[in-house]
């Protein structure tokens, strides 16, 4: 039931809840009904979370607001934000005493954010609006609540052809491997923006996940994906897929991009890369880069590709700095993994024999 919380919790950032001082800013629901002004305000305070330089901007947007109850809904995450310190009791109870379903919500996260779990939820639990319904559902599940209503209500929703629905479910169902529900979802969601759905649909069908493989379809839905939106791994999923297309161009400049951008499998496919297609001792030595930061965020397969690779080297020229810093990758996969070590090393006592002989 752990590892359920755990998933559902993480698919839950998906749909661009930003979140501000602790309570999440789902902005504003039902947009293609909305006006102008309020879409504006809408983006802005979106982006504001993560650049405090739009403060001013922000402000002369939301002022701009004529709708009182919407202008009132911006204000309070501006000020919660803005202000960085506990909103008044006073304050938030004015903020928060309009009933449009975003503010409703906007409430319930709030006295979420302080612990009080049973007013949060006796906020929301009647309303009917379907993103305040899969916000109920979410406080269920992650509180470990009732588990079982929560997935019940994101059902029910997907039935009812909620998109946010169908997307957590899409993605909650790839991640522990039931790719054929997952896929299910997915498909029913196509419709979103959100670019996880695509990300999700190219992994699948690029590993034959729940459908028939096919790379065309996997380019078309992970392309669809950098469209809408970066989604973690997505650089590196590319990179992989133009290299099984033997288009390396853009593999490695997909790879370059996924290393830049944290996606630490990158380092071993970009090693991998330089490794087998050297031409000069430059491509070895950005092989041994890529490799070494593969090694030391995590990729342990990294240090047999090290060692063998500086065995070669001491090989082709009897140097022995190379079987130095051979050892002294061995001596780093020792102290998480002495089989491992023990292993290795016997590598180069044989290469070291080898040369003898």
């Amino acid at each position: 039931m752990i590892n359920i919380i755990r998933h559902i919790t993480i698919f839950f950032s998906l749909f661009h809840a930003v979140t501000v001082m602790g309570i999440e800013y789902v902005g504003v629901l039902d947009k293609n009904s909305i006006s102008e002004d309020i879409l504006k305000a809408d983006l802005l305070i979106s982006k504001y979370s993560q650049n405090d330089a739009l403060g001013e901007k922000v402000l002369s947007a939301i002022e701009a607001v004529k709708n009182d109850a919407y202008r009132q809904y911006f204000l309070f995450y501006y000020e919660i934000y803005n202000k960085n310190i506990e909103m008044s009791s006073e304050r938030a109870n004015q903020l928060l005493s309009n009933s449009i379903p975003q503010m409703i919500l906007a409430k319930s996260l709030y006295y979420e954010s302080k612990g009080d779990l049973v007013r949060a939820i006796n906020i929301i639990e009647d309303e009917t609006h379907h993103i305040t319904r899969v916000f109920y559902a979410r406080m269920l599940i992650t509180n470990n609540l009732d588990i079982d209503k929560g997935f019940s209500i994101l059902k029910s929703e997907s039935e009812d052809n909620n998109i946010l629905a169908n997307v957590i479910l899409g993605a909650f169902y790839s991640d522990i491997g039931d790719y054929l529900l997952g896929n299910k979802y997915l498909l029913k969601a196509v419709e979103s923006d959100e670019p996880s759905v695509f990300y999700n649909l190219g992994v699948n069908y690029f590993y034959g996940r729940g459908f028939t493989k096919n790379l065309k379809l996997a380019e078309k839905y992970l392309v669809k994906s950098l469209k809408l939106g970066y989604v973690k791994g997505l650089f590196y999923m590319l990179g992989t897929l133009y290299n099984e297309l033997n288009d390396q161009k853009q593999a490695i400049a997909y790879w370059i991009k996924a290393s830049e951008s944290g996606e630490v499998k990158a380092y071993y496919q970009l090693g991998d890369f330089y490794l087998n297609n050297y031409k000069s001792h430059e491509d070895v030595d950005k092989a041994i880069e890529y490799f070494e930061l593969a090694a030391n965020n995590g990729i342990s397969h990294a240090y047999l590709r090290l060692v063998r690779l500086h065995i070669a080297l001491y090989n082709l020229t009897f140097d022995n700095q190379y079987l130095d810093k051979a050892y002294s990758y061995v001596r780093q996969v020792s102290n998480f993994d002495k089989k491992a070590g023990s292993q290795l090393h016997e590598l180069i006592v044989k290469a070291k024999r080898k040369v003898k002989e």
